[in-house]
Protein backbone atom coordinates (compact mmCIF):
# COMPACT_ATOMS: atom_id res chain seq x y z
CA UNK A 1 0.00 0.00 0.00
CA UNK A 2 2.66 2.32 0.90
CA UNK A 3 4.03 1.58 -2.53
CA UNK A 4 0.81 2.44 -4.39
CA UNK A 5 0.71 5.85 -2.24
CA UNK A 6 4.35 7.10 -3.64
CA UNK A 7 3.56 5.59 -7.13
CA UNK A 8 0.28 8.28 -6.82
CA UNK A 9 2.59 10.75 -5.38
CA UNK A 10 5.41 10.54 -7.92
CA UNK A 11 2.87 10.44 -10.89
CA UNK A 12 0.79 13.28 -9.58
CA UNK A 13 4.22 15.40 -8.99
CA UNK A 14 5.11 14.67 -12.76
CA UNK A 15 1.52 15.02 -14.29
CA UNK A 16 1.51 18.64 -12.46
CA UNK A 17 4.93 19.41 -13.91
CA UNK A 18 3.94 18.66 -17.32
CA UNK A 19 1.05 20.62 -17.05
CA UNK A 20 3.02 23.91 -16.38
CA UNK A 21 5.70 23.15 -18.91
CA UNK A 22 3.46 22.63 -21.75
CA UNK A 23 1.12 25.85 -20.05
CA UNK A 24 4.28 27.69 -20.42
CA UNK A 25 5.93 26.52 -24.03
CA UNK A 26 3.50 25.48 -26.00
CA UNK A 27 5.30 24.58 -29.18
CA UNK A 28 4.91 21.09 -30.89
CA UNK A 29 8.49 20.61 -30.72
CA UNK A 30 8.30 21.10 -26.59
CA UNK A 31 5.43 18.79 -25.99
CA UNK A 32 6.97 16.01 -27.56
CA UNK A 33 10.26 16.89 -25.72
CA UNK A 34 8.15 16.49 -22.01
CA UNK A 35 6.10 13.63 -23.30
CA UNK A 36 9.68 11.63 -24.16
CA UNK A 37 10.66 12.82 -20.83
CA UNK A 38 7.08 11.89 -19.13
CA UNK A 39 7.23 8.00 -21.01
CA UNK A 40 10.66 7.45 -19.83
CA UNK A 41 9.71 8.38 -16.35
CA UNK A 42 6.38 6.71 -15.71
CA UNK A 43 7.55 3.70 -17.51
CA UNK A 44 10.28 3.02 -15.19
CA UNK A 45 8.27 3.97 -12.07
CA UNK A 46 5.31 1.40 -13.44
CA UNK A 47 7.63 -1.20 -14.91
CA UNK A 48 6.41 -4.56 -15.81
CA UNK A 49 9.40 -6.68 -16.31
CA UNK A 50 9.55 -10.10 -18.48
CA UNK A 51 9.70 -13.34 -16.59
CA UNK A 52 12.23 -14.21 -18.95
CA UNK A 53 14.75 -11.54 -19.80
CA UNK A 54 13.42 -9.08 -16.62
CA UNK A 55 12.55 -6.03 -19.81
CA UNK A 56 9.73 -3.86 -19.33
CA UNK A 57 6.44 -4.33 -21.36
CA UNK A 58 5.57 -2.90 -24.63
CA UNK A 59 3.38 -0.57 -25.64
CA UNK A 60 2.46 2.57 -26.70
CA UNK A 61 4.32 5.95 -25.45
CA UNK A 62 2.60 7.72 -22.62
CA UNK A 63 1.75 11.16 -24.12
CA UNK A 64 0.45 14.14 -21.69
CA UNK A 65 -2.09 13.94 -20.88
CA UNK A 66 -4.45 11.37 -21.51
CA UNK A 67 -2.40 8.43 -22.91
CA UNK A 68 -4.22 6.28 -24.92
CA UNK A 69 -7.51 6.35 -23.12
CA UNK A 70 -9.28 7.97 -25.87
CA UNK A 71 -8.10 6.07 -28.74
CA UNK A 72 -9.18 3.19 -26.57
CA UNK A 73 -12.67 4.40 -26.29
CA UNK A 74 -13.38 6.42 -29.65
CA UNK A 75 -11.10 4.52 -31.54
CA UNK A 76 -11.28 1.08 -30.23
CA UNK A 77 -11.36 -1.48 -32.90
CA UNK A 78 -8.97 0.05 -34.89
CA UNK A 79 -6.86 0.26 -32.50
CA UNK A 80 -7.39 -3.27 -31.20
CA UNK A 81 -5.96 -4.35 -34.26
CA UNK A 82 -3.25 -2.09 -34.66
CA UNK A 83 -1.41 -2.32 -30.95
CA UNK A 84 -2.42 -6.39 -31.12
CA UNK A 85 -0.06 -6.44 -34.43
CA UNK A 86 2.20 -3.71 -33.11
CA UNK A 87 2.72 -5.29 -29.54
CA UNK A 88 1.87 -8.59 -29.41
CA UNK A 89 -0.27 -10.54 -27.18
CA UNK A 90 0.33 -8.78 -24.24
CA UNK A 91 0.65 -5.47 -23.78
CA UNK A 92 0.57 -2.02 -21.89
CA UNK A 93 -1.29 1.05 -22.53
CA UNK A 94 -1.80 4.29 -20.82
CA UNK A 95 -4.89 6.33 -19.37
CA UNK A 96 -3.67 9.36 -18.27
CA UNK A 97 -0.53 8.22 -16.13
CA UNK A 98 -1.94 4.85 -15.03
CA UNK A 99 -0.79 1.85 -16.91
CA UNK A 100 -3.91 -0.83 -18.43
CA UNK A 101 -2.36 -4.36 -19.47
CA UNK A 102 -4.25 -5.62 -21.98
CA UNK A 103 -4.75 -9.27 -22.54
CA UNK A 104 -5.61 -10.70 -25.88
CA UNK A 105 -5.13 -14.41 -25.31
CA UNK A 106 -8.05 -16.92 -23.98
CA UNK A 107 -5.66 -18.43 -21.46
CA UNK A 108 -4.22 -15.93 -20.11
CA UNK A 109 -7.68 -14.59 -19.88
CA UNK A 110 -8.36 -17.65 -18.36
CA UNK A 111 -5.05 -17.66 -15.68
CA UNK A 112 -6.56 -14.11 -14.92
CA UNK A 113 -10.16 -14.87 -14.16
CA UNK A 114 -9.77 -18.45 -13.00
CA UNK A 115 -9.61 -16.85 -9.19
CA UNK A 116 -11.12 -13.49 -9.69
CA UNK A 117 -13.52 -13.11 -6.74
CA UNK A 118 -12.03 -10.28 -5.27
CA UNK A 119 -10.47 -8.08 -8.14
CA UNK A 120 -11.36 -4.38 -7.11
CA UNK A 121 -12.22 -1.48 -9.63
CA UNK A 122 -11.56 2.03 -9.25
CA UNK A 123 -13.71 4.85 -8.68
CA UNK A 124 -12.44 6.83 -11.73
CA UNK A 125 -12.52 3.86 -13.87
CA UNK A 126 -9.08 5.05 -15.02
CA UNK A 127 -11.01 8.39 -16.77
CA UNK A 128 -10.99 10.87 -13.99
CA UNK A 129 -12.25 12.77 -11.43
CA UNK A 130 -15.02 14.43 -13.33
CA UNK A 131 -16.10 10.78 -14.54
CA UNK A 132 -15.89 10.15 -10.50
CA UNK A 133 -18.29 12.65 -9.51
CA UNK A 134 -20.85 11.23 -11.55
CA UNK A 135 -20.70 8.00 -11.43
CA UNK A 136 -17.51 6.85 -8.18
CA UNK A 137 -19.71 5.31 -6.22
CA UNK A 138 -22.39 3.02 -8.17
CA UNK A 139 -21.83 -0.34 -7.75
CA UNK A 140 -19.87 -1.00 -11.12
CA UNK A 141 -17.10 1.02 -9.30
CA UNK A 142 -17.14 0.17 -5.14
CA UNK A 143 -15.22 -2.11 -3.73
CA UNK A 144 -15.16 -4.22 -0.10
CA UNK A 145 -18.45 -4.14 2.04
CA UNK A 146 -19.60 -1.38 0.26
CA UNK A 147 -19.94 -3.50 -3.00
CA UNK A 148 -21.57 -6.80 -0.88
CA UNK A 149 -23.89 -4.72 0.81
CA UNK A 150 -25.26 -2.75 -2.04
CA UNK A 151 -25.24 -6.17 -4.15
CA UNK A 152 -26.75 -8.01 -1.61
CA UNK A 153 -29.61 -5.63 -1.96
CA UNK A 154 -29.72 -5.10 -5.83
CA UNK A 155 -29.30 -8.56 -7.10
CA UNK A 156 -32.71 -9.72 -6.24
CA UNK A 157 -33.98 -7.29 -8.87
CA UNK A 158 -31.86 -8.89 -11.30
CA UNK A 159 -31.50 -12.44 -10.62
CA UNK A 160 -32.01 -14.83 -13.07
CA UNK A 161 -35.16 -16.60 -11.51
CA UNK A 162 -36.54 -12.87 -11.12
CA UNK A 163 -36.04 -11.98 -14.42
CA UNK A 164 -37.98 -14.87 -15.54
CA UNK A 165 -40.99 -13.18 -14.04
CA UNK A 166 -40.17 -9.71 -16.43
CA UNK A 167 -40.93 -11.20 -19.22
CA UNK A 168 -44.73 -10.83 -19.85
CA UNK A 169 -44.01 -7.34 -19.51
CA UNK A 170 -41.37 -7.04 -21.67
CA UNK A 171 -43.12 -8.66 -24.58
CA UNK A 172 -46.25 -6.17 -23.98
CA UNK A 173 -43.98 -3.36 -23.86
CA UNK A 174 -42.28 -4.64 -26.93
CA UNK A 175 -45.31 -4.87 -28.59
CA UNK A 176 -46.55 -1.41 -28.22
CA UNK A 177 -43.34 -0.26 -29.13
CA UNK A 178 -42.69 -2.18 -32.23
CA UNK A 179 -46.13 -1.15 -33.62
CA UNK A 180 -45.82 2.49 -33.24
CA UNK A 181 -41.99 2.57 -34.49
CA UNK A 182 -42.88 5.26 -37.29
CA UNK A 183 -42.87 7.65 -34.86
CA UNK A 184 -38.85 7.81 -35.07
CA UNK A 185 -39.66 7.90 -38.68
CA UNK A 186 -36.64 10.00 -40.89
CA UNK A 187 -39.59 11.60 -43.23
CA UNK A 188 -42.78 11.92 -41.57
CA UNK A 189 -45.81 10.99 -44.77
CA UNK A 190 -49.56 11.84 -44.57
CA UNK A 191 -51.69 9.64 -44.02
CA UNK A 192 -53.24 8.63 -47.17
CA UNK A 193 -49.24 8.04 -48.54
CA UNK A 194 -49.00 5.84 -45.87
CA UNK A 195 -47.81 2.41 -47.38
CA UNK A 196 -46.53 0.50 -44.36
CA UNK A 197 -42.57 1.29 -45.10
CA UNK A 198 -40.73 3.80 -43.32
CA UNK A 199 -36.83 4.26 -42.76
CA UNK A 200 -35.54 4.84 -39.33
CA UNK A 201 -32.12 5.11 -37.60
CA UNK A 202 -31.41 2.04 -35.73
CA UNK A 203 -29.76 3.58 -33.11
CA UNK A 204 -32.03 6.57 -32.36
CA UNK A 205 -35.39 3.96 -32.89
CA UNK A 206 -34.39 1.51 -30.34
CA UNK A 207 -33.10 3.16 -27.77
CA UNK A 208 -35.93 4.05 -25.99
CA UNK A 209 -37.60 0.51 -25.06
CA UNK A 210 -34.52 -0.65 -22.93
CA UNK A 211 -34.11 2.60 -21.05
CA UNK A 212 -37.95 2.88 -20.29
CA UNK A 213 -37.94 -0.93 -19.36
CA UNK A 214 -34.78 -0.32 -17.41
CA UNK A 215 -36.44 2.58 -15.54
CA UNK A 216 -39.67 1.02 -14.37
CA UNK A 217 -37.55 -1.84 -12.76
CA UNK A 218 -36.87 0.56 -9.95
CA UNK A 219 -39.56 2.84 -10.23
CA UNK A 220 -43.54 1.88 -10.15
CA UNK A 221 -46.36 4.01 -11.12
CA UNK A 222 -44.52 6.05 -13.58
CA UNK A 223 -45.78 9.88 -14.32
CA UNK A 224 -45.55 11.21 -17.42
CA UNK A 225 -43.88 14.20 -16.28
CA UNK A 226 -41.27 11.51 -14.48
CA UNK A 227 -40.99 9.50 -17.91
CA UNK A 228 -40.23 12.79 -19.82
CA UNK A 229 -38.13 14.48 -17.04
CA UNK A 230 -35.76 11.01 -16.76
CA UNK A 231 -34.99 11.27 -20.70
CA UNK A 232 -34.25 14.99 -20.07
CA UNK A 233 -31.89 13.96 -17.26
CA UNK A 234 -30.34 11.33 -19.53
CA UNK A 235 -29.58 14.06 -21.95
CA UNK A 236 -28.39 16.23 -20.04
CA UNK A 237 -26.16 13.41 -18.12
CA UNK A 238 -24.42 12.33 -21.60
CA UNK A 239 -23.72 15.76 -22.26
CA UNK A 240 -21.37 16.17 -19.03
CA UNK A 241 -20.26 12.54 -19.26
CA UNK A 242 -18.77 13.34 -22.96
CA UNK A 243 -17.16 15.68 -20.75
CA UNK A 244 -15.62 13.55 -18.69
CA UNK A 245 -14.60 11.46 -21.37
CA UNK A 246 -13.09 14.19 -22.90
CA UNK A 247 -10.01 13.92 -20.58
CA UNK A 248 -7.07 16.70 -20.23
CA UNK A 249 -8.22 18.99 -17.34
CA UNK A 250 -11.00 17.15 -16.47
CA UNK A 251 -9.14 14.34 -15.01
CA UNK A 252 -8.12 16.73 -12.19
CA UNK A 253 -10.02 18.21 -9.52
CA UNK A 254 -8.25 21.30 -11.06
CA UNK A 255 -11.43 20.96 -13.52
CA UNK A 256 -13.08 23.37 -10.77
CA UNK A 257 -11.27 26.22 -11.61
CA UNK A 258 -9.50 26.12 -14.80
CA UNK A 259 -12.91 24.35 -16.71
CA UNK A 260 -15.69 26.17 -15.01
CA UNK A 261 -18.40 25.51 -17.76
CA UNK A 262 -17.78 21.99 -17.27
CA UNK A 263 -17.95 21.85 -14.08
CA UNK A 264 -21.10 24.35 -14.01
CA UNK A 265 -23.04 21.64 -16.21
CA UNK A 266 -21.63 18.69 -13.97
CA UNK A 267 -22.86 20.29 -10.95
CA UNK A 268 -26.26 21.73 -12.38
CA UNK A 269 -26.57 17.80 -13.56
CA UNK A 270 -25.56 16.41 -10.27
CA UNK A 271 -28.28 18.89 -8.40
CA UNK A 272 -30.85 17.85 -10.47
CA UNK A 273 -30.74 14.87 -10.72
CA UNK A 274 -30.79 14.73 -6.24
CA UNK A 275 -33.51 16.16 -7.09
CA UNK A 276 -35.48 14.78 -8.94
CA UNK A 277 -34.69 11.47 -7.29
CA UNK A 278 -36.13 13.06 -3.79
CA UNK A 279 -39.29 14.42 -5.51
CA UNK A 280 -39.97 11.04 -6.88
CA UNK A 281 -39.34 8.57 -3.36
CA UNK A 282 -41.55 11.41 -1.61
CA UNK A 283 -44.08 10.81 -3.61
CA UNK A 284 -44.41 7.07 -3.79
CA UNK A 285 -44.18 7.12 -0.31
CA UNK A 286 -46.53 10.07 0.36
CA UNK A 287 -48.95 7.54 -1.93
CA UNK A 288 -47.44 4.20 -0.25
CA UNK A 289 -45.78 3.09 -2.47
CA UNK A 290 -42.79 0.64 -1.86
CA UNK A 291 -40.88 0.17 -4.94
CA UNK A 292 -36.67 -0.63 -5.40
CA UNK A 293 -36.59 3.19 -5.73
CA UNK A 294 -37.74 3.64 -1.91
CA UNK A 295 -36.42 1.06 -0.55
CA UNK A 296 -32.87 1.71 -1.74
CA UNK A 297 -33.41 5.47 -0.26
CA UNK A 298 -34.63 4.15 2.73
CA UNK A 299 -31.94 2.03 3.57
CA UNK A 300 -29.52 5.38 2.52
CA UNK A 301 -31.79 7.40 4.96
CA UNK A 302 -30.27 4.50 7.80
CA UNK A 303 -27.22 4.59 6.90
CA UNK A 304 -26.95 1.18 5.59
CA UNK A 305 -26.14 2.32 1.95
CA UNK A 306 -24.68 5.47 1.18
CA UNK A 307 -26.88 8.20 -0.49
CA UNK A 308 -24.02 8.59 -2.91
CA UNK A 309 -24.29 4.83 -4.02
CA UNK A 310 -27.82 4.95 -4.90
CA UNK A 311 -27.68 8.17 -6.96
CA UNK A 312 -24.45 6.89 -8.92
CA UNK A 313 -26.36 3.26 -9.67
CA UNK A 314 -29.14 4.80 -10.78
CA UNK A 315 -27.91 7.02 -12.94
CA UNK A 316 -25.01 3.99 -14.11
CA UNK A 317 -28.61 1.97 -14.86
CA UNK A 318 -30.11 4.38 -16.50
CA UNK A 319 -27.90 7.02 -18.23
CA UNK A 320 -25.02 5.14 -18.54
CA UNK A 321 -25.71 1.84 -19.41
CA UNK A 322 -28.18 3.59 -22.38
CA UNK A 323 -25.43 3.62 -24.67
CA UNK A 324 -24.61 -0.18 -24.19
CA UNK A 325 -28.34 -1.64 -24.32
CA UNK A 326 -28.83 0.46 -27.72
CA UNK A 327 -25.49 -0.60 -29.04
CA UNK A 328 -26.65 -4.05 -27.95
CA UNK A 329 -30.25 -4.04 -29.19
CA UNK A 330 -29.22 -1.93 -32.41
CA UNK A 331 -26.16 -4.41 -34.07
CA UNK A 332 -28.30 -7.12 -32.84
CA UNK A 333 -31.08 -5.87 -35.12
CA UNK A 334 -29.02 -4.30 -37.99
CA UNK A 335 -26.96 -7.77 -38.05
CA UNK A 336 -30.34 -9.75 -38.67
CA UNK A 337 -31.56 -6.98 -40.77
CA UNK A 338 -28.44 -7.59 -43.58
CA UNK A 339 -28.90 -11.26 -43.26
CA UNK A 340 -32.89 -12.01 -44.87
CA UNK A 341 -31.73 -16.13 -44.60
CA UNK A 342 -30.98 -15.73 -40.92
CA UNK A 343 -34.11 -13.24 -40.63
CA UNK A 344 -36.60 -16.23 -42.34
CA UNK A 345 -35.37 -19.01 -40.04
CA UNK A 346 -35.78 -16.75 -36.95
CA UNK A 347 -39.51 -16.09 -37.96
CA UNK A 348 -39.79 -20.17 -38.45
CA UNK A 349 -38.81 -20.28 -35.14
CA UNK A 350 -40.66 -17.69 -34.13
CA UNK A 351 -44.08 -19.45 -35.04
CA UNK A 352 -42.91 -22.73 -34.08
CA UNK A 353 -43.16 -21.51 -30.83
CA UNK A 354 -46.03 -19.13 -30.74
CA UNK A 355 -47.59 -21.22 -28.40
CA UNK A 356 -45.49 -20.50 -25.44
CA UNK A 357 -43.91 -17.02 -26.63
CA UNK A 358 -43.09 -16.14 -22.82
CA UNK A 359 -41.17 -19.55 -22.42
CA UNK A 360 -39.15 -19.08 -25.62
CA UNK A 361 -38.43 -15.51 -24.82
CA UNK A 362 -36.68 -16.88 -21.69
CA UNK A 363 -34.90 -19.90 -23.38
CA UNK A 364 -31.12 -19.69 -24.05
CA UNK A 365 -30.56 -22.36 -26.50
CA UNK A 366 -33.08 -20.77 -29.14
CA UNK A 367 -31.98 -18.92 -32.80
CA UNK A 368 -33.22 -15.90 -30.94
CA UNK A 369 -30.48 -16.13 -28.38
CA UNK A 370 -27.70 -17.22 -30.38
CA UNK A 371 -28.57 -14.06 -32.97
CA UNK A 372 -27.90 -12.00 -29.99
CA UNK A 373 -24.77 -13.88 -28.84
CA UNK A 374 -22.92 -13.16 -32.50
CA UNK A 375 -23.87 -9.27 -32.20
CA UNK A 376 -22.04 -9.72 -29.03
CA UNK A 377 -19.04 -11.90 -30.29
CA UNK A 378 -19.11 -9.59 -33.70
CA UNK A 379 -19.79 -6.33 -32.49
CA UNK A 380 -18.49 -6.30 -28.44
CA UNK A 381 -19.60 -3.24 -26.32
CA UNK A 382 -16.98 -1.74 -25.49
CA UNK A 383 -13.57 -2.61 -27.66
CA UNK A 384 -11.54 -2.62 -24.24
CA UNK A 385 -13.15 -4.22 -21.12
CA UNK A 386 -13.45 -1.92 -17.66
CA UNK A 387 -10.60 -1.95 -15.39
CA UNK A 388 -9.60 -4.80 -13.52
CA UNK A 389 -6.91 -4.67 -10.37
CA UNK A 390 -6.26 -8.15 -9.09
CA UNK A 391 -4.90 -7.53 -5.45
CA UNK A 392 -1.81 -9.90 -5.63
CA UNK A 393 0.82 -10.28 -8.32
CA UNK A 394 0.18 -11.99 -10.95
CA UNK A 395 2.42 -13.92 -13.73
CA UNK A 396 0.62 -13.75 -17.22
CA UNK A 397 1.52 -14.23 -20.90
CA UNK A 398 5.34 -13.68 -19.44
CA UNK A 399 5.25 -10.93 -17.43
CA UNK A 400 5.64 -10.13 -13.95
CA UNK A 401 2.48 -8.06 -13.13
CA UNK A 402 2.50 -6.20 -10.00
CA UNK A 403 -0.75 -6.20 -7.42
CA UNK A 404 -2.94 -3.57 -8.16
CA UNK A 405 -2.41 -3.13 -11.45
CA UNK A 406 -4.70 -2.47 -13.72
CA UNK A 407 -5.66 -5.04 -16.51
CA UNK A 408 -8.02 -4.62 -19.45
CA UNK A 409 -9.19 -7.68 -22.44
CA UNK A 410 -9.27 -6.87 -25.74
CA UNK A 411 -13.11 -8.21 -26.92
CA UNK A 412 -12.02 -7.97 -30.72
CA UNK A 413 -9.43 -10.48 -30.55
CA UNK A 414 -11.14 -12.90 -28.10
CA UNK A 415 -14.46 -12.81 -30.10
CA UNK A 416 -12.85 -12.79 -33.68
CA UNK A 417 -9.12 -13.11 -33.74
CA UNK A 418 -8.91 -15.84 -31.44
CA UNK A 419 -8.68 -19.12 -33.11
CA UNK A 420 -11.32 -21.05 -31.25
CA UNK A 421 -13.94 -19.25 -34.14
CA UNK A 422 -12.44 -21.39 -36.76
CA UNK A 423 -11.69 -19.58 -40.18
CA UNK A 424 -15.25 -17.65 -40.84
CA UNK A 425 -14.69 -16.23 -37.49
CA UNK A 426 -15.74 -13.12 -39.21
CA UNK A 427 -18.98 -14.40 -40.72
CA UNK A 428 -22.42 -13.54 -39.25
CA UNK A 429 -23.54 -17.22 -38.16
CA UNK A 430 -25.39 -17.38 -35.11
CA UNK A 431 -26.22 -20.93 -35.23
CA UNK A 432 -22.36 -21.55 -34.62
CA UNK A 433 -23.88 -21.53 -31.00
CA UNK A 434 -25.94 -25.04 -31.31
CA UNK A 435 -22.78 -27.07 -30.99
CA UNK A 436 -20.45 -25.14 -28.43
CA UNK A 437 -21.29 -26.10 -24.64
CA UNK A 438 -21.34 -22.99 -22.87
CA UNK A 439 -18.64 -23.82 -20.49
CA UNK A 440 -16.45 -23.58 -23.82
CA UNK A 441 -16.93 -19.99 -24.09
CA UNK A 442 -16.07 -18.73 -20.57
CA UNK A 443 -12.86 -17.47 -21.72
CA UNK A 444 -13.18 -17.52 -25.53
CA UNK A 445 -16.18 -15.02 -25.43
CA UNK A 446 -16.27 -11.63 -24.14
CA UNK A 447 -19.53 -9.89 -23.33
CA UNK A 448 -20.16 -8.28 -20.07
CA UNK A 449 -17.70 -9.13 -17.93
CA UNK A 450 -15.88 -11.84 -15.53
CA UNK A 451 -16.49 -13.45 -12.03
CA UNK A 452 -18.35 -11.88 -9.56
CA UNK A 453 -17.96 -8.52 -11.24
CA UNK A 454 -19.72 -9.39 -14.33
CA UNK A 455 -22.67 -6.81 -15.18
CA UNK A 456 -25.38 -6.88 -12.98
CA UNK A 457 -28.29 -6.18 -15.83
CA UNK A 458 -27.13 -9.29 -18.09
CA UNK A 459 -29.75 -11.46 -17.01
CA UNK A 460 -32.35 -8.86 -17.33
CA UNK A 461 -30.87 -7.42 -20.22
CA UNK A 462 -30.87 -10.31 -22.64
CA UNK A 463 -34.61 -11.03 -22.24
CA UNK A 464 -35.23 -7.43 -23.40
CA UNK A 465 -33.37 -8.11 -25.99
CA UNK A 466 -35.38 -11.31 -27.18
CA UNK A 467 -38.47 -9.71 -26.67
CA UNK A 468 -38.14 -6.57 -28.98
CA UNK A 469 -35.92 -8.37 -31.46
CA UNK A 470 -39.22 -11.33 -31.42
CA UNK A 471 -41.91 -8.29 -31.89
CA UNK A 472 -39.55 -6.15 -34.63
CA UNK A 473 -39.27 -8.71 -36.69
CA UNK A 474 -42.78 -10.52 -36.07
CA UNK A 475 -44.55 -7.28 -37.29
CA UNK A 476 -42.23 -5.61 -40.10
CA UNK A 477 -39.86 -6.88 -42.75
CA UNK A 478 -36.80 -5.07 -42.11
CA UNK A 479 -33.59 -4.23 -44.04
CA UNK A 480 -30.47 -2.15 -44.23
CA UNK A 481 -30.31 0.89 -46.77
CA UNK A 482 -27.64 1.29 -49.22
CA UNK A 483 -24.51 2.67 -48.66
CA UNK A 484 -24.72 2.17 -45.17
CA UNK A 485 -21.07 0.38 -44.82
CA UNK A 486 -17.93 1.99 -44.68
CA UNK A 487 -16.51 2.23 -48.19
CA UNK A 488 -13.61 -0.81 -48.67
CA UNK A 489 -14.85 -2.19 -44.98
CA UNK A 490 -17.65 -4.61 -43.92
CA UNK A 491 -17.91 -2.78 -40.97
CA UNK A 492 -21.20 -0.60 -40.50
CA UNK A 493 -20.80 3.30 -39.73
CA UNK A 494 -20.43 4.69 -36.62
CA UNK A 495 -21.04 7.67 -35.03
CA UNK A 496 -17.59 9.02 -34.30
CA UNK A 497 -18.61 10.93 -31.44
CA UNK A 498 -19.95 8.71 -29.11
CA UNK A 499 -18.15 7.23 -26.33
CA UNK A 500 -19.18 3.55 -27.54
CA UNK A 501 -19.18 4.52 -31.57
CA UNK A 502 -22.91 3.65 -32.07
CA UNK A 503 -24.16 2.73 -35.23
CA UNK A 504 -25.29 5.18 -37.43
CA UNK A 505 -27.29 3.09 -39.55
CA UNK A 506 -30.47 3.40 -41.31
CA UNK A 507 -33.11 0.84 -41.78
CA UNK A 508 -35.94 0.18 -44.56
CA UNK A 509 -38.91 -1.40 -42.54
CA UNK A 510 -42.27 -2.13 -43.88
CA UNK A 511 -45.33 -3.56 -42.01
CA UNK A 512 -45.79 -7.29 -42.29
CA UNK A 513 -49.58 -8.38 -43.67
Amino acid sequence: MAAAMIHNVHVAILVAAAATAVLVVKSQAARRIFDAILNAIVSRICFIPSVENGKNIKGPAYTFPDGQMKDKFFRGREMSYAWSEKYGSIYRIWAGSTPEVVLTDPKDVQALYSHASNHTKDTTANIGWLFSQLLGQAVGLINGNRWTKLRKTLDPLFSHKQSLQYIDDFNTSAACYAKSLDQYALEKREADEDDGHFVVNASQALMRFPYYEVAKLFYSNLTQYEIDRLWELGQLFTEVFAGAMDGGINRSPLTKLLNRPSWQRTRSYIEQWEAFTHESVKRRVDAGINDPLVSLWQQAAEEEIDRQEVLHTLAESLFANLDVTTHVISSCVILLADNPTVQADLRAEFSRHAYDVVGYLGRRDTLLHFCLLESLRLQPVPAFTLPDKPPRERIIGGYRIPKDTTILIDSYAINIRNPFWGPDSRRYRPNRFASIPSQQLRYNLTTFGYGSRKCLGYNVGDKMVHALVYQLFSQYDVSIRPDMKKKGDEQFKRDGGNWLALYDVELNVKRRV
